[in-house]
């Protein structure tokens, strides 16, 4: 990906989702991402 490109990922509320959820959000803070709900 590069700077300005756009992601789209689905949460299910399951308990993987929820992880990946988690994992992207430490990872926004550490690459400079923002996550939008």
């Amino acid at each position: 990906m590069t700077t300005g490109s756009r992601l789209v990922v689905a949460v299910s509320g399951g308990q993987d989702s929820l992880a990946l959820l988690y994992a992207l959000h430490d990872l926004a803070a550490e690459f400079g991402f923002e996550l939008h709900g």
